[in-house]
């Protein structure tokens, strides 16, 4: 039979018009609704995708297993095995699944292209590592399902199939323990910016399945002799049972979340003491943050504020998720958000000034540090805006804020050298609850 016979009257042809509806229905209810990019972050495709096949997974996976069920049943029902002996059953499968797999792969492809398309993202090479493993996945599927169609009747596998593997799929993510859901063929989170999924994080989803459609082929073999009927059926639970055990151990002590790559992104750099990097296509200038930065430092530096400046200073975007400590050379800010909010001198200083304790005091002490420190550089106003929203909920917000400002002013009455001991005595004051006396 040509191909193109054979698609006419696949199943996958049949189910064409409603796996498109399908699709279309959890597209425009489920990711045009709920994707939303975060605020000031660049366009990030790995992000689009990830968020994209969220809805898909499950879909495509249940119509690869079910319809590949329904093939291989009627395959069996017409005994084409027994009226083709020369063909090759190789290409007899194919023929068969073809036209399912890529039914399967569409469901995944499309939303991924339609997502992009929504969100005028260009595609890069970030997407394809989730994409080809929802693609691997879905074959595999499709190979369980031409197997157990060969066993049982398709008219019983075939709505079994659908059902069961949506269902386990879908609901992966919500499974304990966790191991489930990093082997279900469904990755369980959305990636963030500059996040991407690792090798490792990829793998155990196709290792699983794939181990079972492995398993599932060599089942299908011809027997011929004593030692065939032991030997394949023998050598199929050994690759079964080695995959799964290895996707198991691959996964058993991961939390909720997968192993991720962060920083995947190209980064703009502009001068030194301190150089600042900010992520590539922002409509963020790197250079004028770069100089309201080393403005800030300088005026701190100039004032006699003792603190070790760094070389540079990076934005924290890149590493969302999994927040990356600052060093003493290295600073992590969030250089874009602030820009655009006006507070990148404020952060900045927030950063020179930080108290040398893991657990400061967040009362006057604090408070009265960082307006200091803000005077020196210009910052007041922005200051006393962050802590009337801060403090607002609180009845004596204004008393606190007024008492801030005495109390600095009072300060900025005293010679240099007072006011820089006034500042150590504070910060030391601020790192020792006990000592305080003020109000909170």
């Amino acid at each position: 039979m040509k191909f193109t016979t054979r698609l006419r009257v696949s199943s996958a042809l049949w189910v064409l018009p409603v796996a498109i509806g399908l699709m279309l229905l959890y597209f425009f209810k489920s990711f045009a609704i709920d994707y939303k990019v975060p605020e000031y972050q660049p366009k990030y495709a790995p992000s689009v995708t990830s968020s994209a096949l969220l809805s898909f997974y499950a879909l495509s996976y249940a119509i690869a297993s079910s319809l590949s069920a329904w093939e291989s049943g009627r395959l069996r029902r017409n005994h084409v095995w027994e009226l083709a002996p020369s063909r090759s059953r190789i290409g007899i499968t194919f023929h068969a699944l073809a036209p399912v797999v890529a039914l399967s792969w569409l469901m995944l492809i499309l939303p991924v292209g339609m997502a992009l398309a929504k969100e005028e993202t260009t595609p890069t090479l970030g997407i394809l590592p989730l994409l080809i493993m929802a693609l691997l996945v879905a074959t595999a599927h499709a190979v369980v399902g031409f197997g157990i169609g060969l066993r049982i009747s398709h008219l019983i596998a075939t709505p079994v199939l659908a059902v069961g593997v949506f269902f386990c799929v879908a609901a992966a993510w919500s499974y304990e323990p966790f191991w489930i859901r990093h082997v279900s063929g469904q990755f369980p989170v959305d990636l963030m910016f500059a996040e991407s999924a690792s090798l490792v994080s990829l793998v155990p989803h196709v290792l699983f399945i794939g181990s079972l459609a492995a398993g599932v082929a060599i089942l299908s073999i011809p027997v011929y002799g004593r030692r065939s009927r032991v030997f394949i059926p023998a050598l199929a639970c050994v690759i079964s049972i080695s995959g799964l055990l290895a996707s198991y151990a691959t996964v058993k002590n991961w939390g909720a979340n997968p192993p991720l790559s962060t920083g995947n992104v190209a980064m703009e750099c502009s001068g030194q003491s301190p150089k600042v990097c900010l992520p590539a296509g922002t409509d963020t200038q790197v250079a004028v943050v770069q100089a309201e930065v080393a403005s800030v430092l300088r005026k701190l530096e100039k004032a006699g504020v003792a603190f070790e400046p760094p070389r540079s200073v990076v934005d924290s975007m890149v590493n969302r998720r999994y927040s990356i400590a600052s060093t003493r050379s290295r600073w992590q800010l969030p250089l874009i958000a602030s820009q655009h909010e006006g507070t990148t001198g404020l952060q900045t200083v927030r950063k020179a000034t930080e108290l040398p304790c893991r657990h400061p005091s967040e009362g006057i002490y604090t408070r009265s540090i960082l307006l200091w420190s803000a005077d020196i550089v210009g910052q007041r106003k922005t200051y006393l805006r962050q802590q009337r929203v801060e403090l607002s909920q609180f009845r004596n917000h204004e008393e606190v804020i007024a008492l801030t400002e005495k109390r600095v002013a009072e300060v900025h009455a005293m010679p240099t050298a007072a006011q820089l001991k006034w500042y150590e005595d504070e910060r030391k004051r601020a790192c020792n609850p006990k000592q305080q006396s003020g109000a909170n």
